[in-house]
């Protein structure tokens, strides 16, 4: 197996909900507050400038408040949406990331010298180095023995392969699922109607057939999640 492309990811944290009712309205209503505040402490905390002041700053705060009031009011009605709909993996990642918020992704591995690898393209070489000892073993020269027998080949009779076969497999397909190398996720291949399935017969049964499997699909796609 070819590890062609062994890590994927970024060592950033994950975008949080709750900032994101924060706008250039907002930001502009801090910053006329921050000046206002300056000036009050500069003209030597006048009566005038900090009334000024606590009337920015009492803007400042109803505008976030608002947006924030908002914002919180169209995430509910979005995951009401969903949940309408039947769209429980959206509702949940929904509900989820609005409820934890920012989280920061530590990614730590150690090379061979023992010390912390801190270059992401090192990282990556060690990520590749270990799958490709993990997935690409040599095939065993020996039977393997079974107590104090040996186990070979045997020849099994098997049923030919049908056209129904490849329809279940293909109906059996997961959602919501990682596409490959070719960038195919399995709705594609569930969805793509009987034009696609009987292509797909086609190549299987090839397969069957010559008992060789295409080099695309010794490729794989690899992301650590540790």
């Amino acid at each position: 197996m070819e590890t062609k492309r062994p890590l994927i990811g970024k060592n950033e944290g994950i975008e949080t909900f709750k900032n994101k009712w924060y706008d250039e309205e907002c930001k502009f209503a801090i910053e006329e507050m921050k000046e206002a505040r300056e000036k009050w402490l500069v003209k030597g905390r006048r009566e005038k400038e900090e009334q000024e002041y606590h009337h920015k700053r009492k803007e400042a705060h109803r505008m976030i408040r608002n947006k924030k009031k908002t914002y919180v009011k169209s995430v509910i009605e979005s995951v009401e949406e969903d949940q309408k709909h039947n769209n429980t993996r959206k509702m949940y990642q929904t509900v989820n990331q609005f409820k934890k918020g920012y989280q920061h992704k530590f990614s730590i591995i150690r090379n061979k010298k023992g010390e912390f690898a801190k270059i992401t393209k090192e990282k990556a070489e060690i990520w590749k180095e270990y799958f490709d000892k993990l997935l690409n073993t040599e095939e065993p020269r020996e039977l393997i023995k079974s107590g104090n027998k040996e186990v070979s080949e045997v020849e099994v009779d098997v049923e030919e392969l049908t056209i129904e076969d490849v329809k279940e497999a293909i109906r059996n397909l997961k959602n919501n699922k990682a596409a490959g190398t070719d960038g195919i996720h399995p709705e594609l291949i569930k969805y793509g109607g009987n034009k696609l399935l009987n292509r797909m017969y086609e190549l299987v049964r090839q397969i069957w057939e010559e008992e060789r499997i295409p080099e695309e699909w010794k490729e794989t796609v690899i992301v650590p999640i540790h």
